[in-house]
């Protein structure tokens, strides 16, 4: 299931551009679809846990930024590459120690940060 907003970039008869954005729910029931509904990556999803797998997104999409918050039932491995030219950010709200990029966990109280010439 898929909900899309989209901004109405010329609302208004004024000569200063206004930014378009568009913002994107998505419901996924397999983890390859939670990873096809990411626009703009090459991502990869392994299911860890054995069950029926539910995901969700939330996708805000920028002139030059995206931002989206990932909801997953179940624990995945993921890997994905980002833009040669983009930054990753990751910020966890699982609980501390339940994220890890390779082998290094995530604490709660930190960010996760990589250039798009790092396949993550």
């Amino acid at each position: 299931m898929t909900i899309d907003t989209l901004s109405d970039t010329l609302s208004s008869p004024t000569l200063t551009p206004q930014p378009s954005f568009r913002v994107q729910t998505c419901v996924a029931h397999d983890a390859d679809e939670q990873a096809r509904n990411l626009h703009g990556w090459s991502q990869t999803y392994d299911q860890l846990t054995a069950g029926s797998f539910v995901g969700g997104l939330t996708e805000l999409c920028l002139d030059h930024m995206q931002v989206f918050v990932e909801t997953t039932s179940h624990t995945l491995r993921q890997t994905c590459e980002v833009q040669k030219d983009a930054y990753w950010f990751g910020i966890p709200t699982c609980p501390a120690g339940s994220g890890r990029i390779d082998a290094q966990v995530i604490a709660g109280d930190a960010l996760a940060f990589s250039s798009g010439r790092h396949r993550i």
